[in-house]
């Protein structure tokens, strides 16, 4: 039994942590606290240790994640399965990220500068299906430059007509020459 510096309770010696003096509880409120009153300084000096020692904190984290992989991987799932919102708003800003360079704030200014449409068809409706709840990012494939957001139809259409303008411009004389007019 030790006695908590903060909170003076008797406590078993496990609800401490190493030789501190003061109980788990009492020592996560003090954390807190100093955090507050020292808003850069954790993080600052965090920084410079980890850019010392980063090969020796690589190699900590990657024996770490080897030894306690299955409890990593179940808690994981649990988090997973109980913040479904949570996860699917992460898996969309990790993509866009990822994938276009874009943050969701970037994708939201887009769409409201097209006024919240296709900028091909102006659909309002990104996907009739709703097999989609956002407008694709289309970008060239030869850059990766961003052009615009489409509906699921159309970023297919392009994707059909291989992007190339010049079956673009055949497909729509093609079908000017064959409507019928009424």
């Amino acid at each position: 039994m030790r006695k908590c510096c903060d909170c003076k309770q008797e406590k078993d010696t496990s609800e401490f942590s190493g030789r501190s003096h003061r109980c788990k509880p009492c020592s996560v409120i003090a954390v807190r606290e100093w955090r507050k009153k020292n808003p850069g300084k954790r993080t600052d000096s965090g920084a410079a240790f980890y850019a010392l020692n980063k090969e020796r904190e690589q190699a900590r984290s990657r024996v770490y994640r080897k030894k306690y992989a299955t409890t990593i991987r179940e808690t994981t799932r649990r988090w997973q399965k109980a913040n479904p919102d949570k996860m699917k708003a992460y898996l969309r800003k990790s993509r866009l990220k990822t994938t276009y360079g874009l943050t969701v704030e970037q994708y939201d200014a887009m769409l409201v500068a097209q006024n919240g449409c296709c900028a091909i068809c102006s659909t309002t409706v990104p996907n009739a299906r709703k097999t989609h709840v956002n407008f694709a990012v289309d970008h060239c494939h030869k850059t990766g430059k961003i052009r615009g957001l489409l509906c699921a139809d159309c970023n297919t259409s392009l994707g059909k007509f291989k992007e190339d303008p010049n079956l673009l411009r055949k497909a729509a004389s093609y079908v000017e020459a064959h409507q019928q007019l009424t």
